[in-house]
């Protein structure tokens, strides 16, 4: 094998790269003037392998060629071409169609040649309307080239957004001669709503060296705080150092400490100039902790290795810091967690007992809360538990709570975040704390009590069953509203009792602030027995009005109906003892219980109640003579006719109702008597009622007319 064939089959092939092959072919047509050539480098382009987007605009300047040497055939066959062949090239479609257009409108004389269609681009660069704005952009950018004078002319003019969008052009399109001139009077492009502006000067700067030079001779103090910022990225990657410097300058300077703005200057320092600028940040005026901090965050990916001089000044940074809780979140969900780059500088323990030590004992309470919540996140994360950060946290925040050189309230914001050491004299420690809080919360306010629930509920669940301390706790719980029933659950046969018992005393004495006493009712309900529930007797006795006053009356039911037949007798007349004392709003609720109850212990109640002085209570034992089928029609007849001539019209209409329910010819009088009530509504029932009665004894007369022939025709 030859050596020129070696070298052919073991060399890679070098390929011409078909963005320079274009900039090459723009370069002969409008440059030069050689359109055969362009044409030719055109060509090139499409038989390539070049993205679509490039391919089409080959075609489309192959086609401006073959209108320049007159070949308008050939020029519509060229932009007929692009439309068909590259119909995702959105922008050059619209070319080829406009230009298409314009040939088929040569003789009128109205034809756009590509000098007057790009004067026209450069025109709605100005468009009110932001669709027609955009859109000149995109074409003129596929223009390229051609369009240059034009958009350089458009550089000078007096117009803000003419100028903006020109420079915005040339730099997608790499040319950035006349950029820094034409925007020099715009500064500091506070009304660049794109940034747009600020963009094409910075990538200027990077491009053209003699715009630099002017830069640094244009550059004035007040720059430093308006026009710095909007381009610091581009200058702090200029290889000049002059430049870099400017950035670190304003950001010594600055009053505020945005880690973004630190990101553009830290990307291409060495530790050196870190430990320096920390130096100048930790002297500076304007919040310097927190300028440190921010630096520091945007050095965390780059750094290799820790660094003694960068460690110690983060930690005395963030000891001083001022606002803590907002290094507590990340990612663009700001989800509060623990900052995993401070493990690029410090260790766990470092952290725990420099940092955060000193932002919980300095507060506030709502930075505190931030602080607890981030480790407890840490601790607990499905991701981060393992880590040693979050084993730190967790031993940190035992030892913190049981040291009795840390203010108590601060100490107790940390127990909702923490559950108990599994070694036993560790857990011992912890739960004497717990007994801590009980004693020092247990009499104060509702607003200042917020460590109960979290302190009984790791006593409740620790503490020995034998313990003298249960009772205590169980009733500092219900009086509190910090029971649960998952508490008890977790330990049914030693807390079971104690529970129950702790609710009846909380509901009965109503200690303290009372607490949720549907929390009471939950551990009554799924706990007690039966006998038990009717210890709610005297509770609902005294409950108030906007109380629960139903649920409480249906826990009682509930127990007097599962008693056994033995205690019944006993009970029901506890009942009626508790039914005949009560206070009127009770004794309603307790008959509306009753109502269609069976028996005649319910009966006795109701025949009681209808006899009360209490509207609500009557209600309910009209409503009960009603809805009870099984009751004496005598008795049910004699109730609802004393119902008639009751002061009140509900009770007066319930009694209409319940006699038209049970016709009764002996009622017939009493509810024509009705008809003259002073209540409307009254009236218009009793008419009603009175329709109904006769249509039931005509239907029965029917029945007996038609019984007695049918038993004829079977005696025959």
């Amino acid at each position: 094998m030859s050596k020129a064939l070696l070298l052919i089959l073991i060399l890679p092939t070098v390929q011409e790269d078909p963005q320079v092959t274009y900039r090459e072919g723009l370069f002969e047509e409008v440059d030069q003037g050689n359109l055969e050539k362009a044409a030719e480098l055109y060509g090139k382009i499409l038989k390539s392998g070049a993205p679509d987007a490039l391919k089409a605009k080959a075609l489309l300047r192959t086609g401006f060629c073959h209108e320049k040497k007159g070949k308008k055939k050939e020029a519509e066959q060229a932009w007929r071409d692009v439309t068909e062949r590259f119909p995702n090239a959105t922008e050059t479609v619209k070319l080829a169609r406009e230009r298409l257009a314009g040939l088929k409108q040569e003789g009128t004389g109205s034809s756009a040649s590509l000098e007057a269609q790009i004067q026209s681009l450069v025109l709605e660069l100005v468009s009110p309307k932001h669709d027609e704005r955009e859109g000149a952009i995109r074409k003129l950018v596929v223009i390229g080239r051609p369009a240059l004078p034009e958009l350089r002319q458009a550089l000078q003019s007096r117009d803000r957004e003419l100028k903006i969008n020109a420079a915005h052009i040339l730099v997608q399109l790499e040319e950035f001669e006349g950029i820094y001139d034409g925007l020099r009077p715009l500064w500091p492009f506070d009304d660049d709503r794109y940034q747009r502006a600020p963009y094409a000067l910075g990538e200027t700067l990077k491009a053209r060296e003699e715009d630099r030079a002017k830069f640094l001779k244009d550059l004035r103090a007040e720059h430093c705080t308006t026009l710095v910022p909007k381009i610091s990225w581009h200058l702090a990657n200029i290889s000049d150092p002059a430049f870099p410097k400017i950035v670190e300058d304003w950001l010594v300077n600055a009053d505020y400490s945005w880690d973004q703005y630190f990101r553009s200057w830290t990307a291409n320092r060495d530790v050196a100039e870190i430990r320096r600028m920390a130096k100048r940040l930790a002297d500076s005026k304007l919040v310097p902790n927190e300028k440190v901090v921010a630096m520091l965050m945007s050095y965390a990916t780059v750094i290799k290795q820790p660094d003694p001089e960068l460690k110690q000044a983060l930690l005395t940074a963030l000891s001083a810091h001022a606002n803590p809780g907002n290094l507590m979140s990340s990612g663009e969900t700001k989800q509060v967690g623990f900052p995993s780059w401070l493990l690029a500088y410090v260790s766990p323990a470092e952290f725990t007992k420099g940092p955060l030590t000193a932002w919980l004992l300095r507060g506030p309470d709502n930075t505190r809360g931030v602080l607890l919540q981030a480790c407890s996140r840490t601790i607990s994360g499905e991701q981060t538990r393992d880590w040693d950060i979050a084993k730190e946290l967790r031993q940190f925040l035992y030892d913190f709570v049981t040291s009795a050189q840390y203010p108590m309230d601060v100490r107790c914001m940390a127990v909702p975040y923490i559950s108990p050491p599994d070694s036993e004299e560790p857990r011992k420690k912890f739960l004497e704390f717990c007994r801590q809080v009980l004693k020092e919360k247990r009499s104060k306010p509702r607003e200042e009590n917020w460590p109960l629930p979290n302190a009984v509920r790791w006593l409740l669940q620790y503490l020995p069953a034998d313990s003298k301390d249960l009772a205590e706790v169980m009733d500092v719980a219900c009086q509190h509203g910090c029971i649960s029933g998952e508490a008890v659950q977790s330990r049914p046969e030693q807390l079971r009792g104690p529970a129950v018992a702790a609710a009846l005393r909380a509901l009965k004495e109503l200690k303290g602030p009372g607490g949720p006493r549907i929390e009471h009712l939950l551990i009554i309900e799924e706990f007690a027995t039966p006998a038990e529930k009717l210890g709610l007797a005297p509770v609902i006795a005294a409950l108030p009005a906007d109380s629960l006053i139903r649920e409480s009356i249906d826990l009682y039911f509930a127990g007097l109906a599962a008693l056994p037949d033995a205690d019944q007798e006993a009970a029901w007349n506890s009942l009626q003892e508790m039914f005949e004392q009560a206070p009127a709003h009770i004794q309603a609720r307790l008959a509306e219980k009753l109502v269609g109850m069976e028996g005649e212990r319910v009966m006795n109640l109701m025949v009681w109640a209808a006899e009360s002085k209490n509207p609500e209570t009557r209600l309910a034992a009209l409503n009960h003579c009603a809805a009870q089928v099984q009751l004496h029609p005598g008795t049910r007849t004699v109730t609802l006719v004393k119902g008639l001539k009751d002061p009140v019209e509900n009770n007066q209409l319930a009694a209409l109702v319940g006699l038209s329910q049970h016709p009764d010819l002996d009622a017939v009088p009493p509810i024509i008597a009705s008809l003259n009530s002073a209540f409307a509504n009254v009236r218009k029932q009793a008419r009603k009622s009175l329709d109904e009665i006769k249509k039931h004894f005509e239907a029965q007369a029917e029945w007996q007319r038609w019984y007695d022939e049918t038993k004829k025709t079977l005696k025959r």
